[in-house]
């Protein structure tokens, strides 16, 4: 056979992701695996020898196509000529899967061993399929450069299996070449007789390596210098991109297309890092996880990203990346940025002291209180901090495990296969001395899910980072504290971009991936109880932006800000600098540098909503917190487009809010309401009472002024017809501005219904304006409220989540110290809840908030499909117990625990059914709803304190069992309204408008 021109093949195709679909394709062509081999090595061997002129799946798909004709051409000849059978190809021997299953494994350890540069441009070239010029460019390189990295990556990927395995391993010789390369006709040969005895997908990709390296090692072509695409495919005139842009603004328009090209950043390398751990007493820490993260984006890192410090502390990476990190523990401390290392062979040293926390011995049990091996003890803040992403412990055989410098205003969790994770257990409630003895009860079964993130064509992403969110925030307690909830759980892919997660409660879950060069992907994952679900993740390619931001004048803007988004942003708060993030892995973010310029990336094909800001700073005049500017684009799979954004006012409008003395009412929310109500602009009053809006659409607009009751009725401020760039406007209340008066305080003592300290307590102080107050000193029962203005007040003693005694309300004077005594509490007592789903079916999951009477503060509980909830720690009083959820009706009933501990609730299924409200002008006051039935029951009451009378109608829509009521709306200032309606079972959301009067 002759030789190929070595220029007929200047580089391979995408072959990562063309062997996996030609195995797909070959799946529905021939039976046996090994048939289903010959037919894409045959493919493959003739897309090598004979390339057409373009290479293209389309051609790959028919080749195969007609190969497996002709294999099935021959088998038939064989069958009718042949007169002695040949016996039915044997299964693998034990060996030759042993030897198959190393092969793949030492493969992936010597690609992940080798050294940087190399490491990343053999993974971009041969995982991620780049082509040299494209790695050249992305890097910042010469193609001659990343040419010779390849060469020498792949020198010394062979060495480190020769090592492993010697030259005696048919095959392994001719699979990586040695650095004199073998003829193509040779390399050709031994290649594909490798393959035939290693069937796997890394085998070829391997083959694959050591043909492009026989290919390459001729002299290279002249490469062309990276240029920056200016629009989609072929780079167009100035005319044709800017009617690429032609959704975008006009300055953008303008200055789309004339961008300087901005510097490439050159590749960061790799160094060693060494992180030294100490426990709080300063002693060396061992197996604790060290995290790090990226400072630009503060994403974890895969791959070396987490290790456990040794016996002396040590959590020592060999290859972290030489760009500014962050390094965390995994209790949550963390010390950086760390700088990049002067040169590549320096070792930086970073030393992690953790903060003084609590030592725990707990134990996780199952259902039936049994101890529970195995098991991952994790951290629950409330946030999107990736305090979830690490295990602190696993639990022993009996369950049990042993924890120590954990931060005390966190929770502890457990997770395992097949259960939902258990209630965080707030470490904040744990009484006695350390260790603190916790039991951590996996009670729901649940589910698993395993996955996998591709890219285009099929081809696994290594190393993609993916995470399941669920947005479940803290919630805070009178004394100051929260009760955390588990947050995002994230984990990285392995090389064949393979994730599993273990023990994840039923239902559905936002799915979240990112991995570097591809666009951020968002989908869903369904988690059914005691299954194992599977989900394939697609990545496609980012593209990228870049250009120069600038002033009104044509300045260079450093510092500023230039955020994308796959959606349009709510302009609600983005005068006060309010970014929303959309995906846990936050969004792409980058900032200009001294000359103005920026690059930001990887951005998501078809749209993409870009927002530049200026530098935000405390010291900042309240005008540069809101100029911007934005625009909307359409970047195809890995395009470069460039914008040059200005950051000018625009149409704008300015004012001031004062009292009716003139005093400035500072800290205030205002709203600017155009026609559109999405488009709603917030801005915040500075100190001297002045709020100002830019880049306004040009039409009339509602400035509305958002203000709270404080204690008494206060009548709506707005100012309607109000037209950007026109005369400041003063917006004076009718109120004069709260009396500067002396603070008074209050203290007291908390005991149990035995005369003691009542011990996990904790105390607040509500006001009758709906404030609340925490404890400036709480201890050993006796607590303290200092700088505490005129009102009238409650003492609220908390147990846990849940509110145990609401003391009498009394009124506090002008600098007035009051002892308010002790507060005696009733005896402990549960409460057992029992519902009844006979008229909903199994399947739908209520809500329910358990509230003390007296106090608006309850505790949220989510029993799923669960017939029964217990309440543990409350006391004897009376309580309320509100519930509703998606189809059911919503409903309310009080409890009073001194004459019964058990009851049920009997769900019905309901309809949604709007009122709309509407008042005179100038209406204030406190406005009371109760729905009820035509013998008089009362179904629902709610009480808006405030902020009703700026929305004119005002509109609620509870969920109502099918049947007749009357609605009944008035205010503590005389309106009142009323009207009867009728639900009925399957309707439409019908709305009934009544007219206070």
């Amino acid at each position: 056979m002759d030789s190929p021109e070595v220029d007929s093949v200047a580089m391979p195709p995408p072959w990562g992701e063309h062997v996996l679909a030609l195995r797909r394709l070959s799946a529905g062509l021939a039976r046996r695996e090994d048939a289903r081999d010959d037919l894409v090595q045959d493919t493959l061997l003739r897309a090598l020898l004979a390339p057409p002129p373009t290479l293209s799946w389309r051609w790959l798909a028919a080749t195969l196509r007609r190969r497996s004709i002709d294999h099935a051409r021959r088998a038939e000849r064989r069958e009718r000529h042949e007169l002695a059978t040949e016996p039915d190809p044997v299964a693998p021997s034990a060996e030759d899967i042993a030897l198959q299953l190393e092969l793949q494994s030492e493969l992936n350890a010597a690609v992940r061993a080798l050294r940087e540069p190399y490491q990343r441009v053999v993974y971009l070239r041969f995982i991620e399929d780049r082509t040299p010029t494209e790695i050249a460019h992305a890097l910042g390189v010469p193609v001659k450069t990343i040419k010779t990295q390849l060469a020498r990556g792949l020198a010394e990927l062979r060495e480190r299996l020769e090592r492993r395995y010697g030259r005696g391993l048919p095959g392994l010789a001719l699979l990586l070449p040695s650095t004199t390369a073998p003829s193509a006709a040779a390399g050709f040969a031994g290649l594909f007789v490798m393959l035939k005895k290693v069937a796997s997908s890394i085998a070829v990709l391997v083959a694959l390596l050591g043909l492009w390296y026989t290919l390459s090692s001729a002299p290279p072509a002249s490469s062309e210098p990276a240029q920056v695409a200016d629009a989609r495919g072929e780079l167009p005139s100035r005319g044709e991109r800017e009617l690429s842009l032609a959704a975008t603004s006009d300055e953008a328009r303008r200055s789309a297309g004339d961008a300087p090209a901005v510097a490439a950043p050159s590749a960061p390398g790799t160094s060693e890092l060494r992180v030294t751990v100490r426990w709080s007493d300063g002693t060396p820490a061992s197996k604790v996880g060290v995290r790090i993260f990226s400072a630009a984006t503060r994403r974890p890192l895969g791959g070396e990203g987490l290790l456990e410090s040794d016996g002396g502390g040590v959590a020592r990476f060999a290859r972290a990346p030489n760009e500014p990190l962050f390094v965390r523990a995994d209790r949550g401390t963390e010390v950086g940025p760390v700088a990049p290392a002067t040169h590549g062979d320096d070792v930086r040293e970073v030393e992690l002291a953790l903060e003084p926390g609590v030592a725990v011995q707990g134990r996780v049990v199952d259902p039936r209180g049994v101890g529970l091996a195995g098991a991952e003890i994790v951290l629950a803040s409330g946030g999107s901090d990736w305090l979830s992403v690490d295990r602190l412990a696993r639990s022993g055989p009996d369950g049990g495990f042993e924890l120590r410098d954990v931060p005390r205003r966190l929770s502890l969790v457990a997770l395992a296969a097949g259960f939902a994770p258990s209630e965080p257990e707030d470490l904040e409630l744990a009484t006695g001395e350390p260790p603190f003895r916790l039991e951590l009860e996996l009670t729901k079964e649940g589910g698993d899910l395993i996955g996998q993130v591709v890219q285009a064509g099929g081809a696994p992403v290594p190393f993609a980072w993916v995470a399941l969110v669920r947005i479940e925030r803290w919630t805070p307690r009178f004394d100051g504290t929260m009760a955390e909830a588990l947050g995002p759980r994230a984990l990285p892919c392995d090389f064949e971009g393979r994730f599993r997660f273990e023990g994840v409660d039923a239902g559905t879950w936002p799915l979240h991936v990112c991995a570097p060069g591809f666009a951020l992907a968002t989908t869903t994952a369904s988690i059914e109880r005691g299954r194992t679900s599977e989900v394939q993740v697609e990545l496609v390619r980012g593209g990228e932006l870049q250009g120069t931001v600038r002033d009104a004048e044509g300045r260079p803007v450093a510092g500023a800000f230039v955020r994308a988004f796959d959606a349009a942003v709510s302009p609600r708060y983005l005068g006060m600098g309010q970014y929303d993030e959309r995906n846990a892995f936050g969004s792409p973010t980058t900032s200009s540098d001294a000359e103005g310029r920026y690059r930001l990336g990887p951005l998501w094909p078809d749209e993409v909503h870009v927002y530049a800001s200026s530098p935000r700073g405390d010291d900042q005049h309240v005008d540069q917190r809101e100029l911007r500017a934005e625009i909307v684009l359409q970047p195809r799979a890995g395009e470069v487009l460039a914008w040059d954004p200005v950051l000018a006012p625009g149409p704008t409008i300015r004012g001031r809010v004062i009292y009716a003395d003139g005093t400035p009412m500072k800290d205030t929310f205002v709203d600017a309401k155009p026609s559109d109500p999405t488009q709603t602009r917030t801005a915040y009053t500075d100190e001297t009472g002045e709020f100002v809006f830019h880049n306004l659409t040009v039409e009339a607009h509602r400035i509305d002024v958002q203000l709270w009751a404080d204690g008494g009725a206060i009548a709506p401020l707005f100012r309607e017809d109000v037209w950007p760039d026109g005369a400041p406007l003063e917006l004076r209340a009718e109120r004069v501005a709260p009396e500067q008066q002396p603070k008074g305080s209050v203290r007291g003592r908390v005991v149990g219904a035995d005369g003691q300290v009542a011990e996990g307590t904790g105390v607040g102080l509500s006001a009758s304006d709906g404030l609340t107050y925490f404890a400036t000193e709480y201890s050993q029962g006796e607590f303290r409220f200092d700088g505490l203005p005129k009102e009238t007040y409650r003492v609220v003693v908390f147990r846990g989540d849940d509110v145990v005694h609401v003391a009498e309300a009394f009124e506090l004077g002008s600098g007035e110290e009051r002892d308010v005594g002790a507060l005696r509490l009733g005896p402990d007592a549960s409460l057992r809840v029992r519902i009844d789903r006979s008229r909903i079916g199994a399947e739908l999951e209520p809500s329910l908030y358990l509230r003390r009477e007296g106090s608006m503060i309850g505790r949220n509980l989510a029993p799923g499909t669960s017939e029964f909830v217990s309440i543990d720690r409350l006391t004897v009083g009376t309580y309320g117990i509100h519930w509703w959820g998606a189809g059911l009706a919503e409903g309310e009933r009080t409890v009073d625990l001194a004459a019964e501990r058990e009851v049920v609730l009997s769900l019905e299924p309901g309809w949604l059914h709007t009122f709309e409200i509407a008042f005179p002008a100038g209406a204030a006051g406190e406005l009371e709803l109760v729905v009820s039935k035509p013998d008089g029951t009362t179904v629902l009451r709610n009480v808006l304190a405030r902020g009703w009378n700026v929305m004119n109608p005002f509109a609620f829509g509870p969920m109502l069992p099918a049947g007749s009521y009357r609605v009944t709306a008035k205010t503590d200032q005389g309106l009142a309204a009323a009207a009867d309606f009728v639900v009925l079972a399957e309707s439409s959301n019908p709305t009934t408008r009544i007219e206070l009067k």
